[in-house]
């Protein structure tokens, strides 16, 4: 009616009431149906754990219970992989008598499975025959090699070490009274956050290591040149982002035999699905197609290093990252710019896996200007995307839920998209159940 009244320029007619003496009741009004408020739910964090030869030997797991209910957080464990991930790798999981009495967790154990007690009273010995008698082990965090610990040290698989809990001496005088005393224990250490870190703990003969050091770039090793597989890869891929002919590349992939092999590898592999094998370079370009090949090429760069163990934990934490920028992105963003998040993944580590800064080795590529800027000044608009993936990985919930509040992404979004993403890496590295 307003439409008519703007048209001829003068109010609405009177409306007209056809039963004036409300002879008929009228309809109840419709019934709009109230959505529901999302149910609360666990976030579950994740830490890697390195062991001595530099690969991730399985996870810590870290809980937000965002005031749910015991039943509810074993319930996110559960979604978040910890029953599969205990049966290939180590998965630790910090534990009380309270926890353990008010929820069922014996549907998560598997052989790897490890529960972490603050303290050896926390510890009751009554509660460990429980985890025992289910399948599970015991860990403790270790606060100082005394009588009592070692009159229960049987009772553990596993001591903890928080790393800046203890000053420089203390640290090494509790870790080699430990050896002293049980040679055969297993020693993790917590909050290792650089590579000397790394290295110290590697002389005491720690068996196992938490922190950000595994993507940190070593400025305490010798910055060797790129290796000639790594320069054909680069070539490569610049050639490729040059639109450059497909038939110019197998030339160039042809100078390495290691590339040469692990392109027709690739082009064999179960993925392709292919019904004949592919025996050359040139075909396994032209199967590949330029899409699959970039991101080949990308892959490959981890693989064509000398220190497998580093390099393989490295392309995993890069796979996980990269697919999670492409999951979380996945309703906001074009396939091309998520193409461009999953890039910006791998790419974050590879000061860490080349031994070089990142603005040398960016200087030898040909990316997307919004690629080169997040990386090189955390500028641009995958910035916040990049930081979030940062904010899960070490378990910062306070600045995951406000940069998923900028971003305009629910927190469930977010943890799915988390536990997605370290499945899809698993499978793609070997490690799937």
């Amino acid at each position: 009616m307003s439409f008519w009244r703007k048209l001829l320029g003068g109010a609405e007619p009177p409306r007209v009431n056809p039963d004036p003496f409300q002879r008929e009741a009228p309809p109840p009004p419709a019934v709009v149906p109230v959505a529901e408020p999302p149910r609360p739910r666990a976030g579950v964090a994740r830490d890697e754990i390195i062991d001595a030869q530099t690969r991730i030997c399985g996870y810590r797991y870290r809980v937000t219970e965002h005031g749910v209910g015991p039943a509810e957080v074993v319930e996110a464990l559960a979604d978040a992989g910890i029953k599969n991930m205990a049966q290939r790798r180590m998965a630790l999981l910090p534990m009380t008598a309270e926890r353990w009495r008010s929820a069922d967790y014996r549907p998560l154990i598997g052989p790897g499975t490890r529960f972490l007690f603050a303290s050896l009273e926390a510890a009751e010995p009554a509660l460990l025959a429980e985890i025992k008698a289910a399948g599970g082990q015991a860990a403790l965090n270790l606060k100082e090699v005394n009588l009592a610990l070692r009159a229960r040290m049987q009772d553990f698989s596993l001591l903890f070490v928080d790393y800046p809990a203890f000053n420089l001496e203390a640290f090494e005088a509790q870790v080699r009274e430990l050896k002293r005393v049980a040679p055969k224990m297993e020693v993790m250490v917590d909050g290792i956050a650089t590579w000397p870190e790394r290295r110290l703990c590697d002389s005491l003969g720690v068996h196992y290591c938490l922190g950000g050091f595994i993507a940190t770039f070593d400025e305490d090793q010798p910055q060797e040149r790129l290796s000639e597989s790594r320069m054909v890869l680069i070539e490569m891929l610049n050639r490729l982002r040059q639109e450059g002919e497909l038939e110019s590349l197998a030339e160039i992939a042809k100078r390495d035999p290691a590339v040469s092999v692990q392109l027709i590898s690739m082009a064999n592999s179960p993925m392709m699905a292919l019904d004949r094998a592919i025996t050359s370079v040139e075909q396994a370009i032209l199967v590949l197609g330029r899409a699959q090949l970039y991101r080949w090429m990308t892959l490959a760069m981890f693989r064509v290093g000398g220190n497998r163990g580093k390099d393989e934990s490295l392309l995993e934490l890069a796979l996980t990252r990269g697919r999670f920028l492409e999951l979380v992105a996945a309703e906001t963003c074009t396939p091309s710019q998520c193409e461009e998040l999953f890039l910006v993944g791998l790419l974050s580590v590879f000061d860490a896996l080349l031994g070089q800064p990142m603005s040398r080795i960016l200087s030898t590529m040909n990316l997307p200007e919004k690629v080169r800027a997040v990386l090189l000044q955390s500028e641009g608009p995958y910035t916040r995307l990049l930081l979030l993936a940062f904010a899960v990985e070490r378990g910062r919930q306070e600045q995951v839920e406000r940069l998923s509040e900028l971003l305009g992404l629910s927190q469930e979004q977010v943890q799915r998209s988390s536990e997605a993403a370290l499945a899809w890496a698993e499978e793609a590295t070997g490690f799937g159940g």
